[in-house]
């Protein structure tokens, strides 16, 4: 390299006197020189290699250094775009069970599970209500109601010939039930034996319904009392003769009703009747129809024996 130098006077002469230098330029190659030039331009290489580093690390102070290849994050609104071109994509995509027939329907029955067919529900066939049907069906029963009201009131005035003529005229009265104040159901045969009134008519009403409806001596009232558990008590209101009259006839008109368990005690008739004076006639009668009844407990345990030894029954 070249440099320009400047001349510096010298300190001294030789030979006895101080000479004095004169000002010079030139152009010359000094090794010191050389080596200053050199480490200045080492010094700019290096610079620039430097700030090229920093410039590829993105540490300029300008921010427009390049990119590190990482992506920024997705905003809430790239998310959200996402999701629907997700879903988007799940509904048009084929099932890969269907065969490519295309993705299941919203709101398909088809399962994960292979199930078995269903069997389907048989059609309902026969008659359906009409409106007429309905008007006179609701009509007829609170017709029946009011009749029922009715012969409980001749029931309990004791009008016993106007309650026959009435289920003289409509027999089905004798089976209709009729609730008391109480709410307990009742029928015409309950009210005629728990009454207190004249004993011949309301024998007479009882023989005269069980002639024409001999079904009614099946119908319990809301005690679960069948007329012949009610009519063997022994607060029955009515003559020896009268009473094992009526339990003949009802007996004749339902005998398997001598075993059944009736009332909150539980007892059949057999059990019942021991429990008033009775005769050795009905009692053989009873056994001899229905021999069953003798081995049928009571609620406490008991058989009719037991009953029979602890009453006050006839020999």
């Amino acid at each position: 390299a070249a440099a320009t130098v400047t001349a510096v006077p010298g300190g001294g002469g030789g030979g006895g006197g101080g000479g004095t230098s004169t000002d010079a330029s030139a152009t010359e190659e000094d090794p010191r020189h050389l080596a200053v030039a050199a480490a200045a331009v080492v010094g700019q290489v290096l610079g620039k290699k430097s700030h090229q580093v920093d410039d590829d690390d993105g540490g300029g102070n300008d921010g427009t250094g390049p990119t590190t290849g990482i992506s920024e994050p997705p905003t809430i609104e790239k998310k959200k775009k996402k999701k629907r071109e997700k879903k988007k994509s799940d509904k048009t995509t084929p099932s890969k069970r269907g065969g490519g027939g295309g993705g299941r329907a919203k709101g398909s029955n088809t399962t994960k599970t292979k199930s078995k067919a269903k069997t389907p529900l048989p059609v309902p066939t026969g008659p359906v209500a009409t409106a007429a049907d309905i008007a006179a069906d609701s009509k007829r029963a609170q017709l029946e109601e009011a009749v029922s009201n009715s012969i409980f009131v001749l029931c309990k005035e004791e009008r016993w010939a106007a309650v026959s003529n009435l289920v003289a005229s409509n027999p089905s009265l004798a089976v209709a039930p009729m609730t008391m104040a109480n709410n307990i159901t009742t029928t015409i045969l309950h009210q005629a034996i728990t009454s207190k009134g004249d004993v011949s008519a309301r024998a007479d009403l009882v023989k005269f319904v069980l002639s024409i409806k001999p079904s009614a001596a099946a119908i319990k009232n809301g005690y679960g009392s069948l007329p012949i558990h009610v009519l063997a008590q022994r607060n029955c209101k009515m003559k020896s003769k009268v009473k094992e009259e009526l339990l003949l006839a009802l007996i004749h008109a339902h005998p398997s009703s001598i075993t059944v368990a009736g009332g909150v005690g539980a007892r059949n008739p057999l059990h019942i009747v021991f429990t008033d004076y009775i005769s050795a006639d009905l009692c053989r009668k009873m056994l001899t129809l229905r021999p069953d009844a003798a081995k049928m407990r009571d609620k406490k345990g008991w058989l009719p024996i037991h009953v029979a030894t602890s009453r006050h029954c006839s020999p």
